[in-house]
């Protein structure tokens, strides 16, 4: 009977490990990626920067369907999306938009990226594109969260490089 305890308990330690070693191993996956998706933004954003730098702003206007590009941006964000509980809505009634296309992913994806960043746990974004009211030919996409917004004293550097940012909702870095 002892024999069979000592092998029952060492089988239950062996499982205990192993469970252990998965957890850890979903853990290190679940802290890297968002590590990987910042750094790619970042890569993303410097050589779009160095492209304008080299050859002067090029921009290629096209015929862009908004959904495929907001979409794709939320897919490359599922995890962080998934790991704060947050519930992402969308409402297309414009579907497409004059744009360039890199320009438009680039902004979506800052845009988006801020929400996640600002929205609290358990907390919502809703991404809309519909015409304007005043402007036939103007196309708006607004992106909203239900985040802590931007303080005031932050406001008037909104659209300054390389401002001072600060953490999110769950302690998260921005890239500036």
């Amino acid at each position: 009977k002892k024999e069979y305890r000592k092998d029952n308990e060492k089988d239950k330690k062996k499982k205990n490990k192993t469970k252990r070693k998965k957890k850890n191993k979903k853990d290190l996956v679940k802290n890297i990626e968002p590590t990987m998706r910042k750094n790619v933004d970042t890569m993303e954003n410097l050589l779009a920067w160095a492209r304008e730098q080299l050859s002067g702003v090029k921009i290629s206007v096209d015929d862009i369907s908004v959904q495929p590009v907001v979409e794709g941006v939320i897919d490359n964000h599922s995890l962080q999306i998934e790991s704060k509980n947050i519930e992402v809505l969308q409402h297309y009634s414009a579907s497409n938009v004059l744009a360039d296309n890199d320009a438009l992913r680039i902004v979506v994806r800052n845009l988006v990226t801020n929400a996640i960043k600002f929205t609290p746990e358990g907390g919502n974004i809703t991404i809309q594109s519909f015409d304007d009211v005043t402007n036939a030919e103007m196309v708006n996409i607004t992106i909203k969260d239900s985040g802590i917004g931007i303080p005031e004293s932050m406001r008037s550097n909104i659209f300054k490089p390389f401002s001072d940012t600060r953490r999110g909702t769950a302690q998260e870095k921005g890239s500036g």
